[in-house]
């Protein structure tokens, strides 16, 4: 069971080429396949993922809230700086 959008982001890296990955800030953006359909069908928010068709090649594409680890990554340096109240 994949538990949270970044545990999503790290299989579906393991089963799509680069140009089937993309993002919408922190959101991932994959590519609908029957792999990550698997995918989705075996994620503990499944209910929050949503479908569309992309204007730039036709096909559809899932959209992951929050599951973009890169920018996760690379936001978390700032993250680190902000004082805990």
């Amino acid at each position: 069971m994949i538990r949270t959008p970044l545990e999503f982001y790290d299989a579906v890296m393991k089963v799509l080429k680069p140009d089937e990955v993309s993002c919408w800030t922190c959101d991932l953006q994959c590519r609908v396949t029957p792999q990550t359909t698997a995918l989705v069908g075996n994620c503990a928010f499944a209910h929050l993922i949503t479908q569309f068709r992309s204007v730039i090649d036709g096909e559809m594409w899932y959209e992951i809230p929050w599951g973009y680890k890169p920018w996760w990554e690379e936001n978390k340096k700032g993250c680190d700086k902000v004082e805990r109240v």
